[in-house]
């Protein structure tokens, strides 16, 4: 869904905070210029709810409300407001000394606590009145959270629910309520994190408790007080935390406990798994993150921000990981149907074949030394006015692995070995098939062009019954890939020496013997090379930390980043996404004018292959630490948040 922008507001507005309404139909933000505001999520602003003298900073919807339901808010003016949702102020809630931080319901909506920076917890009845006060914490309460759990009576005196508080004095406190909410005990304090604890949140089956700390941790913890897990990865104070609702949310798997959600001042939330792994990253904010919230369906997750109000969805990315407990993995690509994954094995000089559930099929044996990448050829099918056996014995896909031991294997995908090039003095680094059409040359096999870029500094180009064509040189060095265009027309290849080469094809169909253009802006060797789709842009990736951005008569357009090694690059089938692959751990999404999209992280270590499905859907990349891991691009959070972002209240 496209990003929808309100810009109607002629002064600055912070937006400190937001919350969605029970049925997820409304959503409320609070903000420096003094006001609650309702939205449909849509754009379409409802009512401004204007009372407070000062910033509000914390809005809260009532549960199961009655017909009208019920809007509490926060404020820097020391006091917190109920209203209905048409605008009627019903009273408001007097009695901190200082600012009101937060402001929440209890599970039956009968009473309302609020958090102060007077070092308070305040429990009311919706009429106003003040039913005790939380005093134990040392230092402002930033957080205030009831248990989702029902009070259940567990003894005559009538304990139900907790109510969960956090502290600018590094401590979390849990209480225990009773049903009528007039009697609170201190229970236990949770102690762990190192700075102020900002945000605190239970999950929706009341068993866990999230918070987030000035620390630029989250921690998860059991109720009984211990900590389960850390997330690290924030790189300032962690405003908020929450968790996904009952159901889970889509993409999801029932019984993994579903996500958490953590917005922070380093202006991006993040989507973590309850076991501590990073999901993704939602950027686009331009400076602190105050507050998030989870639609009740789970299917939308709203931010606010210094200017703006963002609304995402949150679907999860992660298709399947596949574990080679044997051997790292040097190469993986997808096949053109999108069904088959091969892995290239750099231990047992293997490649193997796997469905896309994550099921072995098979394992190809033959090379005696590194297999160190694969490429598939694509799938063709017989025309209608031929059915012959010979015919439908050249429909099918092909797979190419690449050696240590300078030879090129050519596979059907049951397993059969076609045939085995050989003509290379050395190792085989790269390899790529032509686009073309191709004319079947082996019975059981098909036509085209294969191009190898070899250790021997050459690029030889193959026919696939596996007659040598021609051998290119120009490179002084060992060439690392090699590409094709779309229309076959141009063949990239990047070499150790720091150049790019350009071939082209002459009117006869044979590759030109000597270079078409030379692409040189690198100091050190280039690893990488791809062109995009009608051959508009060519990417080029060396060890000097630089990514390259060409035109095809070789004028630089953009260096995309300098800061970090990268491994690998590709450009997504339509050539309008870039993956670059970094040497940390991160693959970056960058739009082919050199725009950065969006970032995967949580898988540290070296990805030694990335490659798109030609179908454009989804997206591989094998680690050193012998995994594929596969991912849906249609589902990326933040793949584009222009497009991702389905609305953006922004002034």
């Amino acid at each position: 869904m496209d990003l929808l922008s309100i810009t109607a507001y002629p002064v600055i507005v912070v937006w400190l905070a937001v919350a969605f309404s029970p049925d997820g139909k409304i959503l409320a933000t609070g903000s420096s210029d003094n006001t609650v505001k309702l939205w449909r999520q849509d754009g379409t602003l409802l009512r401004t709810l204007k009372g407070h003298s000062a910033a509000v900073d914390s809005v809260a919807f009532s549960p199961n409300p009655p017909e009208g339901g019920l809007i509490a808010s926060a404020s820097l003016d020391n006091t917190a407001k109920l209203w209905q949702l048409d605008g009627t102020l019903l009273t408001t809630l007097k009695g901190h000394t200082a600012q009101v931080c937060d402001v929440a319901f209890s599970p039956d909506g009968k009473t309302i606590a609020t958090a102060s920076s007077d070092n308070t917890v305040k429990i009311w009845q919706q009429d106003g009145t003040l039913l005790t006060t939380l005093t134990g914490h040392t230092a402002k309460v930033w957080n205030v959270a009831f248990s989702p759990n029902p009070p259940t009576p567990r003894n005559s005196g009538g304990e139900g629910g907790l109510i969960a508080t956090a502290s600018s004095d590094n401590t979390i406190k849990l209480w225990r309520r009773n049903t009528k909410g007039n009697t609170i005990k201190l229970e236990r304090t949770l102690q762990g994190h190192n700075a102020a604890v900002v945000s605190v949140a239970f999950s929706p089956d009341g068993k866990t408790l999230a918070s987030g700390s000035e620390d630029k941790t989250v921690k998860l913890w059991q109720l009984d007080g211990k900590l389960l897990h850390t997330f690290s990865g924030h790189e300032a104070v962690v405003n908020q935390v929450t968790f996904s609702p009952n159901p889970p949310t889509p993409g999801i798997p029932e019984g993994e406990g579903g996500l958490i959600v953590s917005a922070s001042a380093d202006k991006t939330v993040k989507i973590w798994q309850r076991d501590g792994k990073l999901l993704t990253t939602l950027r686009g904010h331009s400076a602190t993150v105050f507050d998030v919230a989870f639609s009740p369906d789970g299917c939308a997750i709203a931010t606010a921000t210094d200017k703006a109000v963002k609304l995402w969805k949150p679907k999860v990315a992660l298709l399947k990981t596949l574990d080679r407990d044997d051997a790292r993995v040097w190469g993986v690509e997808l096949s053109p149907d999108g069904s088959t994954i091969a892995s290239a094995g750099s231990d047992n000089n293997d490649v193997q074949l796997w469905s896309r559930d994550g099921i072995l099929l098979k394992t190809l044996k033959g090379h005696t030394a590194v297999v160190n990448t694969v490429a598939f050829r694509a799938t063709h099918t017989a025309s209608s006015a031929d059915k012959s056996t010979e015919a439908k014995e050249n429909v099918g896909q092909i797979l190419a692995s690449a050696s240590d031991d300078a030879t090129i294997k050519l596979w059907k995908l049951d397993g059969t070995l076609l045939t085995t090039l050989k003509g290379h003095d050395a190792g085989i680094k790269a390899i790529s098939f032509s686009p073309n059409p191709p004319t079947p040359l082996l019975k059981g096999g098909e036509g085209g062009l294969l191009a190898s870029g070899s250790d021997d500094t050459t690029i030889k180009l193959w026919k696939l019954d596996d007659t040598l064509l021609t051998t290119l040189t120009g490179h002084t060095a060992q060439v690392l890939a090699v590409a094709f265009s779309p229309d076959g027309n141009l063949l990239a290849s990047a070499s150790a020496d720091s150049t790019v080469i350009l071939w082209k094809r002459s009117s006869t169909g044979n590759f030109l013997p000597f270079p078409y253009k030379i692409l040189k802006r690198q100091i050190s060797g280039v690893w990488g090379v791809q062109l995009s789709q009608k051959c508009q842009k060519i990417v080029s990736a060396s060890s000097d930390n630089s990514t390259h951005l060409w035109t095809q008569d070789g004028r630089l357009l953009k260096t995309l980043q300098r800061d970090t090694p990268f491994t690998q690059i590709d450009f997504s089938p339509n050539g309008r996404i870039i993956a670059v692959a970094r040497g940390d751990g991160i693959i970056d999404m960058w739009s082919s004018s050199g725009t950065l999209l969006t970032r995967l992280t949580g898988y540290p270590g070296i990805f030694s292959h990335i490659a798109f499905n030609p179908d454009g859907k989804t997206f591989a990349m094998a680690t050193q630490d012998q995994k594929v891991i596969i991912w849906d691009l249609q589902q990326i959070v933040n793949l584009d948040f222009l497009a991702s972002a389905i609305l953006n209240l922004e002034n």
